[in-house]
């Protein structure tokens, strides 16, 4: 009998990472998500609150940002009516990294979500981490959170 163990060369631990946000934002728990923060509810937030995101996708073998651009591609393709306000190539926890900024209607709200996303591939021996940090809004809420959504964005690091 052999034992392996979480983690080690071939299970690496996910990345540690921490984001800066302001006080008026808390915690919140999302299935499918490692971490996830969102504006307190105010009047006025029609049901949806902003929210900063963090996803790790773990994928066999070696990475880099090509495979991330193709995931994201691949995403942003299933959404109708994507609108592209920007991207370009910047480091992204300590590393290599992409940002991209849109604008897509959101079908149960009746009004258009704004996202940023940064992200970049950590890897490992054997696997690699796709991480996604994403903050959204609606498009009428980014007239004030612009800035916010992407500072807290910018802030992630890892730890």
């Amino acid at each position: 009998m052999t034992d392996y163990q979480y983690p080690s060369v071939f299970f690496p631990a996910r990345p540690q990472f921490a984001v800066t946000v302001p006080d008026d934002w808390s915690p919140h728990l999302t299935d499918g998500v490692e971490f996830a923060v969102v504006r307190d509810a105010e009047e006025g937030d029609g049901g949806f609150r902003p929210n900063v995101s963090v996803t790790i996708t773990r994928v066999i073998g070696e990475a880099d940002l090509t495979v991330f651009a193709t995931e994201i591609g691949t995403s942003l393709s299933e959404v109708p009516s994507v609108q592209i306000l920007g991207a370009e190539l910047r480091e992204v926890l300590d590393n290599p990294g992409i940002r991209i900024e849109m604008t897509f209607p959101h079908p149960s709200l009746g009004e258009p979500i704004f996202q940023a996303i940064n992200g970049t591939v950590i890897q490992h021996d054997l696997v690699a981490d796709l991480i996604t940090i994403s903050g959204c809004c609606t498009v009428e809420q980014s007239k004030e959170l612009l800035a916010t959504i992407r500072e807290i964005v910018e802030s992630a690091r890892l730890e």
